[in-house]
């Protein structure tokens, strides 16, 4: 997505970038890992392939993505439920904060229709949100009521989280990035919905063209969060349990995988109080090579 293109978003424990052409490099030399590839249902990628999938990130409507950075060293820790962003700088430095050395993993969001029927979507891209960083179990975020309006588009956002350097595991930063993450979409579902609806009109998508002829212009709405994490993986299950996802599948698919989910408020920016109980990220300009 767009969206987010010159956004970043920074907490105590984490910084979230957009991913850039200067991370590539670095992201590819990641998925050399055999171990990382498997727990991340990836495949095997050429850097210039790399690359390739880079652009697709930062221009396709229906993906959002961040990479997770170690914070800035001026970070702090909340000091209360009104003021517990960190006091950041005014601006991000492009490929100086957010250097090889200082990236950690990444966090994504895919966009699909969901169909409210049957429980599953109408487009299911497999992916990954297996390879964590479980920390400590914590006050979990809010859960809030579906949203209820039938006239709409309804969307799934499918969450994947990894923390790819080994030494930065277990220590918290996947559970930052996650509530970081969980708070923008949050707060900007409506740009978000209308980034998804001009992409599908570009491609002549076949929902928004039918609903556009039917009842006029075409409304989108994202309605639920889901993960999709290996049933072995007991670790990542307990992390986002802990975050207010609940369990969808009783048993796993046939990638042996479980599903959990979360529902989202029917206006954006509901359900950030309990986020900012635990602590908003703060929002700063990022502008750097796409």
């Amino acid at each position: 997505m767009l969206l987010n293109e010159n956004t970043a978003l920074l907490t105590d424990k984490v910084l979230l970038v957009p991913y850039c052409t200067h991370h590539v490099s670095t992201y590819h030399e990641w998925m050399q890992d055999e171990a990382l590839r498997t727990a991340t249902a990836s495949e095997p990628l050429t850097l210039a392939q790399e690359h390739a999938m880079q652009r697709s990130w930062r221009h396709d409507a229906d993906k959002l993505t961040f990479i997770a950075c170690l914070p800035l060293a001026s970070s702090s820790p909340p000091s209360g439920p009104t003021s517990s962003s960190p006091a950041p700088p005014m601006v991000i430095r492009p490929a100086i904060d957010d250097a090889p050395a200082r990236m950690l993993g990444d966090v994504n969001l895919f966009l699909s229709i969901e169909d409210s029927d049957s429980g599953s979507d109408t487009e299911v891209e497999h992916g990954r949100a297996d390879a964590l960083d479980p920390a400590p179990t914590e006050t979990p975020m809010a859960a809030p009521g579906p949203a209820s309006d039938a006239s709409v588009v309804r969307l799934v956002g499918e969450v994947e989280l990894m923390i790819a350097v080994p030494a930065q595991q277990r220590a918290g930063r996947g559970r930052a990035a996650l509530r970081a993450f969980v708070a923008y979409v949050l707060g900007e579902r409506e740009g978000m919905a209308a980034e998804w609806v001009r992409g599908q009109r570009r491609g002549r998508g076949g929902v928004v063209e039918v609903q556009e002829k039917e009842e006029g212009e075409a409304k989108a709405i994202l309605s639920r969060l889901r993960v999709r994490i290996d049933v072995g993986n007991v670790a990542s299950l307990g992390l986002f349990e802990s975050e207010g996802f609940r369990r969808v599948t009783a048993e796993p698919n046939y990638f042996g995988e479980l599903e959990l989910g979360m529902d989202l408020p029917e206006q954006d920016g509901e359900g950030l109080d309990d986020l900012q109980r635990l602590g908003m990220p703060a929002v700063l300009p990022y502008v750097a090579d796409r």
